[in-house]
């Protein structure tokens, strides 16, 4: 027994895309668009797959933070389609998957602060160049004027770092540096961010990490 709204899953076969697909399968009515299912969002007509759609949940991108720059324009694109899409066909709300690499938070961290609503927005260097973050923060920029112009909602979820065993990341000498357990997202909780946003209303940004009361202040931390 299907709920009536009919969700766009963007990026489905990917680490996250296959746990909100799992987490939300059995209450919805899910269509998954993805590259390993024979779609190149780059290239393919998107039509088919927004037909009746509701909300529209992105994740498809590379996830890589180590990308370059002509990859992550290639991140940038595949919003930009996407909208496209969205702007023809009509969807209801949009989901993005942002990122908290959009912080400097290992700056933050390292000089005692928190993350807060008032932290400015500026690319991790954490990973490569900043490319990977620049590109995040771009695509929510598109996404914010997108749907104040159709006045749908949007929720830009900057997600924490989600892992394949459920645990803290680690170093390459097997260490969790104490900071991976700031911004771990776990498995379950990263299911009820997606599940809370479906009614979410007007336009917002939250940080999405599993620890509460620690770095990320709860005035800018999904409530989860």
């Amino acid at each position: 027994c299907f709920s009536k709204m009919n969700i766009l899953i963007t990026g489905s076969s990917g680490l996250i895309g296959k746990l909100i697909t799992e987490g939300l399968g059995d209450k919805y009515s899910l269509t998954c668009l993805d590259r390993k299912g024979g779609v190149d969002i780059l290239t393919d007509p998107l039509g088919p797959y927004f037909t009746d759609i509701d909300t529209m949940i992105h994740l498809a991108a590379n996830p890589s933070p180590f990308i370059d720059e002509e990859e992550a324009d290639k991140n940038v694109q595949i919003a930009k389609n996407l909208i496209n899409a969205s702007r023809k066909y009509g969807v209801g709300r949009i989901i993005n998957a942002s990122s908290i690499n959009v912080y400097p938070y290992m700056d933050l961290f390292k000089g005692g602060e928190k993350l807060t609503r008032e932290t400015g927005l500026s690319p991790n260097l954490r990973f490569a160049d900043g490319s990977y973050a620049r590109a995040k923060i771009k695509v929510e920029g598109l996404f914010e004027k997108y749907c104040k112009e159709k006045k749908i909602p949007l929720l830009n979820l900057r997600l924490g770092c989600v892992t394949p065993d459920d645990m803290p990341s680690r170093s390459s000498g097997g260490h969790v540096n104490p900071l991976d357990y700031k911004i771990h997202l776990k498995h379950k909780d990263l299911i009820d961010v997606f599940k809370k946003g479906l009614s979410c209303k007007g336009i917002s940004s939250y940080v999405c990490v599993s620890e509460k009361d620690g770095f990320v202040d709860d005035s800018v931390r999904f409530p989860i």
